[in-house]
């Protein structure tokens, strides 16, 4: 039977009290998460996911700390456990890869559960491309796929979508780039006063660099 048939709907919690980022936006059920602080209803079990400490999870510590059953699904290897339960792979490439082997293993798999994981899976390996991809992952991302899971939509809504903003400020870092040791480094750099200029919310400024070939980037005061 589903697990969706037998446990009661669960609620998701966003541990900053920051926006979610606009990129992530076109993710099914993303209106339905709730600000940990904000949450007030009652809470039995605790399920961290992606974070390994206590450190890690912002502002849902005190909703943690609540809990009757805390469990963390991590893919990041660190002493000792802030869960009763854990079910840690660091070999795994993404913790999504884990939690997809718990829906399988519930008989819980959706398309709109194959979505998210789908895109943790791409955006932690770098699009199939970082040393931490192996077989498995394919294997994984097949799954998704047939489950329903969109990559198409997860590149045009992750890697594609992009704003003025972020244009405008990737341009003045291109400009400043300079190459050492023969072109085997390249850093940049641009000043806070420019960079609030051309996207004036904290939120606009995170996403304003995307990955390139730039190894280091620096903002100065």
């Amino acid at each position: 039977m589903p697990c969706a048939q037998w446990v009661k709907p669960p609620i998701a919690s966003w541990q900053k009290a920051d926006p979610i980022e606009a990129n992530l936006m076109f993710l099914p059920g993303v209106e339905e998460i709730e600000v940990a602080s904000e949450y007030q209803g009652p809470i039995s079990v605790f399920i961290a996911v992606d974070v390994p400490t206590v450190e890690r999870i912002g502002l849902a510590v005190e909703l943690q700390s609540k809990a009757s059953v805390r469990f963390t699904i991590d893919h990041h290897a660190t002493e000792g456990s802030m869960s009763e339960y854990n079910y840690v792979d660091p070999d795994s490439p993404s913790a999504s890869m884990l939690v997809w082997e718990v829906c399988k293993y519930l008989d819980s798999v959706t398309p709109e559960g194959a979505q998210c994981a789908l895109t943790a899976l791409v955006t932690d390996t770098g699009r199939f491309s970082y040393q931490n991809t192996n077989s498995q992952a394919f294997i994984s991302a097949s799954e998704m796929m047939k489950a329903g899971a969109d990559p198409t939509q997860i590149s045009r809504e992750f890697f594609q979508s992009r704003s003025l903003a972020s244009m405008k400020l990737e341009g003045i870092v291109l400009d400043r780039m300079e190459l050492l040791c023969e072109g085997a480094f390249v850093y940049s750099f641009w000043a806070r006063m420019i960079s609030m200029r051309v996207a004036p919310s904290r939120l606009m400024l995170r996403h304003s660099l995307t990955p390139c070939a730039i190894s280091a980037v620096f903002a100065l005061p």
